[in-house]
């Protein structure tokens, strides 16, 4: 994209552009099947967790990897529940 972005029309560097993006979608999600497959092998740590701070955490994680969010969401009122915290936000 560096080398040859000066040389490309608008309708290339467009597809350049949606190349690059549905690249790391895909980057993230094979590391999301290589963690998830590692759940068990890995300990779990139970404990009650916020689902509120799980949801913003993942709408945070979602806007820092690019991926186009509406601007306003409601979230409403979630009870805690008892779980891992890094499980359940991946699941998110």
């Amino acid at each position: 994209m560096s080398d040859h972005a000066d040389t490309l029309n608008d309708k290339g560097k467009r597809n350049l552009d949606i190349i690059v993006k549905n690249a790391m979608k895909m980057n993230n999600l094979i590391d999301d099947l290589l963690n998830l497959s590692k759940v068990g092998q890995v300990e779990m740590h139970k404990s009650s967790v916020d689902m509120v701070s799980v949801v913003n955490e993942v709408l945070t994680d979602l806007k820092l990897s690019g991926t186009t969010i509406p601007n306003e969401i409601t979230i409403h009122d979630l009870k805690p529940v008892h779980g891992d915290f890094s499980l359940i936000k991946q699941v998110g």
